[in-house]
Parts: structure tokens; C-alpha cells; sequence
């Protein structure tokens, strides 16, 4: 049996499975997942990418799972890493609408003044 892999029955639980499961039985859990299809580019093949992200009371994770014609990769985003993109995210999103208001607040001034 390969190092870090139980057996469960016949089944074998990898790193992956064991972490998704711990989280899965904590207090406070909740959850999302999305499967997304992702056509291919000249930079990065087509494949199939089933996020999920968890939260409990006192931890969060991402779940990455992806899959394409050679095969797929798992991988477990700890708490810090979790939060660190949530908290890029936020600010890029906080950034995003900074500039759309100063640009409506611009378009609104050129529209006040062409109708004076």
C-alpha cells in the first residue's frame, strides 16, 4: 500500500479523501461545489474541474479536483491558502467597482455638461 493511503474496507482513502472527510464531520460544516467544464487554449488543455469549498467553525478549505484526456490531479488547499485567495478576490473585487463608479461618475459629469 502506497504511504500516506488507508484501506477502508476495499476501498483505499488517499490524503485528499482523509481531509475532505474530517472537515466533512466537523461542527459548524458547510459546503459548495461546482463542476465546471473548461474548453482547452493554446496555454492550458480542456478539462473538468470540480471545486469545493468548505467552511467550518474554526476552518476553511478548497477541494480541487481536475480532469482531462491524461488524467486528473487532487489537490487541498489549507485555511491560509483558502483565505488568502478569498481575501485577492475581495480586493480585486473592491478595486473593480472603485473603478466602474469613477468611470460612471465621469460619464455622468460629460452628459451634464454636453446637455448645459
Amino acid at each position: 500500500m502506497a504511504q500516506g493511503n488507508e484501506t477502508q474496507g476495499e476501498y483505499t482513502l488517499d490524503r485528499f479523501e482523509r481531509a475532505r472527510d474530517a472537515i466533512w464531520q466537523t461542527p459548524g460544516f458547510a459546503h459548495r461545489r461546482s463542476t465546471i467544464t473548461a474548453d482547452g487554449s493554446a496555454w492550458f488543455p480542456g478539462a473538468t474541474w470540480v471545486i469545493q469549498t468548505a467552511i467550518t467553525d474554526d476552518n476553511a478549505a478548497i477541494f480541487l479536483e481536475r480532469v482531462d484526456r491524461e488524467g486528473g490531479q487532487r489537490i487541498v488547499l489549507p485555511r491560509k491558502v483558502a483565505e488568502t485567495i478569498f481575501s485577492h478576490y475581495e480586493a480585486i473585487m473592491k478595486q473593480r467597482r472603485s473603478m466602474r463608479s469613477k468611470h460612471a461618475a465621469e460619464t455622468r459629469r460629460k452628459k451634464g455638461a454636453s446637455n448645459a
